[in-house]
């Protein structure tokens, strides 16, 4: 999986997950506001779809020891997009 979140111009490095998040969420026409790393595999995203009204959601991914940082990031990823999408299915 590693290097999934895509690579920043002239740079080999994948982009950081918070731009990643960012550039998804603009693209299903939500703004992206903050990012909280709570943990090594727990992340928060708030973001909202109008001005003044904020949402969150809460990823765990499962503390796989063989993880690099890059592969991590990109579970991260995954599972903040999936429950973003479930979100606008009942907010949309």
């Amino acid at each position: 999986m590693g290097g999934l979140l895509g690579t920043t111009v002239n740079s080999s490095r994948p982009m950081p997950l918070d731009a990643a998040l960012r550039q998804a969420l603009q693209s299903r026409g939500l703004a992206f506001s903050h990012l909280a790393r709570e943990a090594k595999h727990r992340i928060v995203v708030v973001f909202s779809q109008r001005p003044g009204a904020f949402w969150s959601v809460h990823v765990d991914a499962h503390p796989a020891p063989s993880w690099t940082a890059d592969q991590l990031d990109d579970v991260l990823y995954d599972l903040a997009l999936a429950q973003v999408d479930a979100w606008r299915l009942t907010h949309g």
